[in-house]
């Protein structure tokens, strides 16, 4: 199938890929935001010490998650099923990120906060592979 023989997407397709490049550019800047000492400084306790913690290799990955779906977002507003590829990055390295918050919310169990913010970022992922997919079946995207 060639990108000429495309299907015109629906209407909801666009507000969807353009909610995700929304979710997935706060998640950049939440990344860089926390690259800067003054920036963490002033942030709440709780999320001072989830990311004063935070291995090298959980760090990796949460740049790796958020910056892989911005591109991934930008991908699926193009119409390319190579977003795909991007999710599925961004999803397995989100994995990591979620493993990190887990061990922490575990040995600081007043700090579930945490969880309810990674979890909502796993469904928003899988949400977001679905979505690639289902836009592929419509046609919407090649």
């Amino acid at each position: 199938m060639t990108r000429d023989n495309l299907t015109k997407p629906h209407w909801l397709f666009w507000v969807v890929c353009i909610i995700a490049l929304l979710w997935n550019v706060a998640g950049s800047a939440n990344y860089l935001m926390q690259t800067n000492a003054s920036n963490v400084a002033n942030m709440p306790q709780t999320y001072q010490a989830f990311i004063e913690t935070r291995p090298a290799w959980a760090t990796a990955a949460f740049a790796i998650t958020v910056f892989a779906a911005v591109i991934g977002c930008i991908l699926l507003l193009l119409k390319r099923y190579s977003a795909m590829l991007l999710f599925v990055i961004s999803t397995i390295a989100l994995m990591f990120v979620s493993i990190h918050a887990a061990i922490f919310v575990n040995a600081n169990p007043s700090y579930t906060s945490i969880i309810l913010g990674v979890g909502t970022s796993v469904l928003v992922a899988l949400f977001l592979l679905w979505f690639t997919k289902f836009s592929k079946n419509k046609n919407w995207i090649g």
